[in-house]
């Protein structure tokens, strides 16, 4: 899941803490320039011809994380999110 496929991950006001929310750090990898939370119940499928240009990616950890939060709400188990 999510390897290969644009994904969008709204980002939300970083003091909100909860099991769907991830935190993730500024970092040159990520392209984020401030401490950014996903918000796992707005996640999006969007077309690759929406996409300008691409401003970073999230590391193997940050995606394991995501995927944690998406299989809680959804009422599974995380290895059900795998590829």
């Amino acid at each position: 899941m999510l390897r290969g496929v644009p994904s969008v991950f709204p980002f939300i006001i970083p003091h909100l803490i909860d099991p769907f929310f991830v935190s993730l750090e500024p970092n040159t990898k990520s392209g984020l320039k401030k401490k950014s939370v996903v918000d796992c119940f707005q996640i999006r499928a969007v077309s690759q011809n929406r996409f300008a240009e691409k401003i970073g990616e999230l590391s193997d950890h940050e995606i394991d994380r995501i995927k944690s939060s998406i299989a809680l709400i959804l009422d599974i188990e995380p290895i059900h999110c795998e590829e």
